[in-house]
Order: structure tokens, then C-alpha cells, then sequence
């Protein structure tokens, strides 16, 4: 590492009388050695002590490699090293690379990483750019703070050499994501919390954050006090639990027969009749079909309407009108569309229904039996959130949503934001018509720059470029070509900063492609239109849904060790702050979505069903 550019400020007054501001984030360099202290560099000043400067934010660094980005990006030539008020700028180290904790010995000083960076507004007023805090933060350029072990002097030129990483999992970027887009998240805040050589402002920070979560724990689900064992102590319930077990045979004929029903994406109205009729048959209450499709019904016998309880799967399937779905078994497997997903967990809702009104369980509060559609695909969560922004506004205190197979508990929900993209130009001759903007050409460049960016580990983000077509022949410029993107992640914060470096890739390719043709007057647009669009959210493992979960799975020795994340009904309800888990029901089909989809019960499916029930036994309460 080098230093290639060394700056002191000094405090300044600017702006009209009525709009003044004091800054001193308008560095300059020097080239003459400068004593370093525990304070910072001499000469250099702070216009807010309060948030600025100190034994922990003695120097700012910032990544040399970010300058050439912001000057294409910002289309600002100016934008040159101490643009962002930094004191160091270095090369060979980015957010990436530095780390927590890293020692090194930078000219004749010992110096500390102690927190990174957290950009103020005045960054922004400085360069004319509203959300450009909010960018630095997104696009790991923040920049990070040191600590001064041993005083010395730097100058320009002088290296850095790394002496000691102790922390080398926390780097500045999984520190920022923590301690910005993770703010719910308890075990990763307690983490970043135990990292000793953190500065003391940011644990104060943590600490108080977590002290938040925990009353936010106790007071997020109004659940009844019953445990697991009280539950399967009670002679009803203990009953309905091992029927549920000895009418396994029943259940399985519910999944095959209802996989017969075909339920393609926005036609699932001939399925949903049909389970309207077998949750009638089984004594359900107030049977109704909403505005969506979404089939809901009211367990009868509740003491209380709350707490109310939604437990649910989704109708849909994503396979086509047209197809076979004969269910057909070769040995132990049955073969059929969507036999695992979700034919498995509407059985589970029935079987669990049937269990529970043949052994006269009672519960203190309200259970709805609800069947869902769009589930899938481009349904886009229509069902769910039709329930949670319509139907039942306000009303659920917790939901379940039975999805798939085997034995999961997904507390967290993979947002997606899908888009079709697509260029549009006059078109024409290859040969002569060319020196005109091509469409195709403005997507190539896109595909390339949006293939280059960087994205998080951890919490995963993704991004696929899973379809493209367009053009008329080999010969002709394309009047028009389109691609589908998709893009992932359980973090909120970071698929919005995705989404906005997605939609900068596609505006560079539009921008770029025109600059080539200068002379052209043949036009060349960008249209983006919205697929789908499903929240993200986050729960702890601390959340009394989750515990309740882990609780009926430890019941039945269930082997759950760890929770994970998917994209189901539960993202609605988790993004609006409404305690909600998928877990799966039971069985193994390992081909999901797949013409060859299979399911196979093994020894023990018959759990998937007994923990579903004890769970919404414990979150409805006696």
C-alpha cells in the first residue's frame, strides 16, 4: 500500500447569510512530511468535534482505486483524491480488504483500523448529490477511520505496511452492512459488538441497538404461555398428534388427488373450489374465496379472536396449461407437477385440519385455514398480499405458511426485484445504415458493466441475466432488443443499493452507445418494466416464532439446527414487521419445479405435519 495523496483542512464558513454552513471537508494536499499524533495530523481541522476527529477518528482513509469510478460516474474530472475529505488516500486496499483490528506501519507511525467511515451530509452539499451519503454507504466507497498507536510523521509516498490482522472476517464492508442494513439482525450486531478493537462510539451505538431488539423480542408476539410439553400433555392433543400418524395414508391420497387438480399461474380457481369443498367436509368455519382467489377459513371453537393465526399453502403451480398431471408411483416415489411443491403442504393444512376437529382441540385464539394463489413465478405473492394489505389489514398476529418438503424453518424472505429491460431504435440495413445507435450494442455494454459489479457474501445478494432476444436478421440493426434480470437478496438495503447500481449499468449502456454515434440523429431509448416484485425482511433466530418452531421440531427430534431463507408467501408478512415462518412438510422431493418432480414419504413424513400443528397450537395458546 501507498500513500498518493496526503490532506489537511481547515475550517471554513460558506454559503448565503440566510443558508451558511462550516465545514472543513475541503482538504488539500501537501507534500512536506506531517507529525502524526493520537489526535491526527498536525494542521488538520475539524469543523464538529462532536462527530469528527478524536483518539478513534484520528485519520481518514479512503481507496485510491474508487477515483477514476467516481469521475465516470459522476462524469466530474474534478473528483480527485481528498474529493471526499479524506485525509489518506491509498492505493493496493479498498473496503474490501481492510479490515477491523489491521495494524500497520504507515511512514514512521503505528496506526489502528478502528470503524469505518460514516459519510455526513456535507459530502453531499459539497458535490450537488442528494443521496450521495446513501451511495458512498451502498457502494462500499465510504473509506474507514485509524487510531494512532505510536506518533510519527507520513508524507505523500510513503507505504503502509500491514503488521497484524487479527479480525480478517471483518472487513469494512460486512462491517458497514452490519451496522447499517443489518440493524435487526442480533447475532451479527453482537458479533461486530465483540470485536474488541471497535471503536467506542460505534458500541455504544450496538449496544443501545440491541438493547432494542430485546424489548422489541418480548413485546413482537402476543404467544401464550403453553410450552411444547404442556401442549402434548393434553389428552385432545396428544390424540390428534399420533392420528396424524396413523392417517398418514389419508394424507398422502390428499396430495396425490390434489396434484391431479391442475393450478397453472393465475389459474387456480378449479383447485381452490375443490379445496373450498375438502375443508367444508372437515367441519371448517365461514369458508369463503377472496377478490384474489386465496381460499380462507376459520377453525371453529376459539375462545378469543386473538391472537389471530394464519396458517396456510399456496394453490399454484409453475407449470403451463396443457400439461399431465397424472400422478403416477413407480416403487416408493410419486411422480407429478408439483406433487412436493406445494401439493405436500395443502395436504399438511388439510391433514392438520382433519386431526385437530376429530379430537375436539380448542385453541384461545383465532386459526384461519387459508390456500393461497401466485404463490409462484410471476404471481408475484398476489395471494399473500392480497391477505395482508386488503383481506386481513391489520388483523394476523403470526402466520404459517407449509412449503415443500423435508424438515426446514425459514424465518427469512429473499426479496426479488425482476425486470424486463429493453432498448428500442430506428433500426436498419447492417451495412448501410450503420454508423447509427444499435440497440443490441447499448445491451451488450450494459451486460458487461452490470456484470462487473461487486456484491455481498454475506447477507447474499445476487444478480442473473436470464433471458435475451430481440433483432429481425443477421443483417439488420434491431429495431428493438430486450433481456429479463433478476435480481436477490434477504437485506432491504441491499437490494435497493443493487437495484440502483442495476439501473446505473443500464443507463451507461444507453449513454455510451449514443456517445459513439455522436453524429446520428436515429434515436435510441431505455424502457424498464417491472416483473415482479417481492419484499426482502429479516427475523432473528431470537424471535418467539422462531424459538416456537425450533420448540415443535425439538418435540418430534426433528433435526433442525439452523434456520435458512427462501422466497415464499412469508415475505409479505416478515417485511411488515408481522411474525411469520415457512417450514416445510415433510417427506423429500428433491426435483421442485422440475418435470420430473418426485415425492417420497421415507420413514418419518408423517412429522411434517405433527410439527405443524403443534406450532400453530403454540402460537394460538389454550
Amino acid at each position: 500500500m501507498r500513500v498518493t495523496s496526503l490532506c489537511l483542512g481547515k475550517i471554513q464558513e460558506l454559503g448565503e447569510a440566510a443558508n451558511r454552513w462550516t465545514t472543513a471537508t475541503f482538504r488539500h494536499p501537501v507534500t512536506q512530511p506531517v507529525a502524526l499524533g493520537p489526535l491526527g495530523f498536525e494542521g488538520d481541522e475539524h469543523a464538529d468535534s462532536t462527530v469528527h476527529g478524536g483518539a478513534d477518528k484520528a485519520v481518514l482513509v479512503c481507496a485510491g482505486a474508487h477515483y477514476p469510478l467516481w469521475r465516470q460516474e459522476l462524469n466530474n474530472p474534478a473528483f480527485f483524491p481528498g474529493a471526499l475529505g479524506e485525509n489518506l488516500t491509498l492505493t493496493d486496499v479498498d473496503e474490501q480488504s481492510a479490515c477491523l483490528g489491521d495494524q500497520w506501519q504507515l511512514g514512521s507511525a503505528r496506526v489502528e483500523i478502528a470503524q469505518p467511515r460514516q459519510p455526513c451530509w456535507k459530502q453531499a452539499r459539497r458535490w450537488g448529490i442528494d443521496d450521495f451519503v446513501t451511495t458512498l454507504l451502498h457502494r462500499d466507497r465510504n473509506g474507514w477511520y485509524l487510531r494512532v498507536l505510536s506518533p510519527g510523521s507520513v508524507q505523500t509516498g510513503d507505504t503502509a505496511t500491514l503488521l497484524q490482522r487479527p479480525y480478517p472476517d471483518w472487513t469494512i464492508a460486512q462491517a458497514n452492512r452490519v451496522f447499517h442494513f443489518q440493524k435487526e439482525d442480533r447475532t451479527a450486531n453482537e458479533a461486530l459488538l465483540a470485536v474488541p478493537t471497535l471503536a467506542e462510539a460505534w458500541k455504544k451505538k450496538i449496544r443501545a441497538r440491541l438493547a432494542t431488539l430485546a424489548l422489541l423480542l418480548l413485546c413482537a408476539l402476543p404467544v401464550p404461555a403453553q410450552t411444547a410439553s404442556e401442549w402434548l400433555a393434553d389428552p385432545n392433543f396428544e390424540a390428534a398428534i399420533a392420528s396424524l400418524q396413523q392417517n398418514n395414508a389419508w394424507t398422502m391420497q390428499q396430495q396425490t388427488s390434489i396434484c391431479e387438480i391442475a393450478a397453472p399461474p393465475f389459474a387456480e380457481a378449479v383447485r381452490g373450489r375443490e379445496y373450498a369443498k375438502r375443508l367444508a367436509a372437515l367441519g371448517m368455519e365461514d369458508i369463503r374465496t377472496d377478490k384474489e382467489g386465496n381460499v380462507i377459513s376459520k377453525y371453529p371453537g376459539s375462545k378469543s379472536a386473538k391472537p389471530l393465526v394464519v396458517f396456510s399453502a399456496h394453490l399454484d403451480t409453475v407449470f403451463p396449461e396443457g400439461m399431465d398431471v397424472k400422478v403416477r408411483k413407480e416403487g416408493d416415489r410419486y411422480h407429478g407437477l408439483g406433487i412436493g411443491d406445494d401439493c405436500r403442504g395443502l395436504a399438511v393444512v388439510l391433514a392438520v385440519a382433519k386431526a385437530l376437529r376429530e379430537h375436539d382441540v380448542t385453541f384461545n385464539g383465532t386459526v384461519l385455514f387459508v390456500a393461497t394463489v401466485g404463490e409462484e413465478g410471476q404471481g408475484d405473492l398476489r395471494g399473500v398480499r392480497h391477505l395482508f394489505t386488503q383481506e386481513l389489514k391489520g388483523q394476523v398476529d403470526a402466520f404459517i405458511s407449509v412449503d415443500g418438503t423435508g424438515f426446514r424453518l425459514t424465518p427469512r424472505g429473499v426479496g426479488s426485484n425482476r425486470y424486463k429491460v429493453t432498448y428500442k431504435g430506428r433500426g436498419g440495413h447492417s451495412y448501410g445504415a450503420f454508423g447509427m445507435p444499435n440497440p443490441a450494442h447499448a445491451m451488450g455494454r450494459a451486460i458487461a458493466r452490470l456484470a462487473d459489479i461487486q456484491v455481498p457474501t454475506q447477507p447474499k445478494t445476487t444478480f442473473n441475466v436470464g433471458t435475451v432476444g430481440g433483432g429481425t436478421s443477421v443483417n439488420s440493426i434491431p429495431i428493438e432488443v430486450s433481456m429479463e434480470i433478476d435480481l436477490r437478496s434477504e437485506s432491504p438495503q441491499e437490494l435497493a443499493a443493487l437495484d440502483e447500481r442495476i439501473r446505473a449499468a443500464l443507463r451507461y449502456g444507453l449513454d455510451e452507445e449514443r456517445k459513439r454515434w455522436p453524429d446520428s440523429k436515429a434515436p435510441l431509448d431505455l424502457e424498464i418494466k417491472t416483473m415482479g416484485l417481492r419484499p426482502a425482511g429479516v427475523q432473528p433466530d431470537e424471535a418467539p416464532i422462531v424459538q416456537k418452531a425450533f420448540a415443535a421440531a425439538k418435540a418430534f427430534q426433528i433435526p433442525v439446527f439452523a434456520t435458512g431463507s427462501g422466497s415464499t408467501d412469508s415475505n409479505i408478512p416478515i417485511s411488515l414487521g408481522i411474525p411469520a415462518i415457512t417450514v416445510s412438510g415433510g417427506g423429500r422431493s428433491p426435483n421442485a419445479h422440475s418435470i420430473d418432480e418426485w415425492f417420497e414419504e421415507g420413514p418419518d413424513a408423517f412429522k411434517g405435519p405433527q410439527m405443524a400443528a403443534l406450532l400453530v397450537a403454540l402460537l394460538a395458546g389454550k
